[in-house]
């Protein structure tokens, strides 16, 4: 099992090998443009480890910018063929912002790792 774990004062990003093949980026406080490369490092290492499904759980960010949006909009380029994406996301204006992104698709209902 692969853990990374990267943490500062605006951003917590966490990394977990779950099981083969699945990997698990959780994200805590504000995802902004001072985060975003600790988030781009964190979902480099999720693709790495994702070969079935990469599980972004967002439902602990209280806030994110176009960057954020962007690093997710372009860890969806990055993911190998065959790969499921999922993102978990609770607050409101963090699921518009994905939505918005074309990413509705891939969000889970809050509270809801499938």
């Amino acid at each position: 099992m692969m853990k990374l774990r990267l943490k500062d004062r605006s951003l917590d990003v966490r990394t977990v090998e779950c099981d083969e093949g699945v990997c698990l980026v959780q994200c805590e406080g504000e995802l902004d443009i001072e985060a975003s490369p600790r988030l781009r490092e964190a979902l480099e290492a999720g693709v790495r480890i994702a070969s079935r499904r990469l599980v972004l759980d967002l439902r602990r960010v209280s806030r994110i910018d176009s960057s954020g949006v962007g690093e997710v909009v372009g860890l969806c380029k990055r993911l190998r063929p065959g790969t499921r994406l999922q993102v978990l996301a609770s607050n409101p204006k963090v699921r518009m912002l994905l939505s918005m992104a074309g990413l509705g698709g891939v969000m889970s209902a809050p509270g809801r790792a499938a």
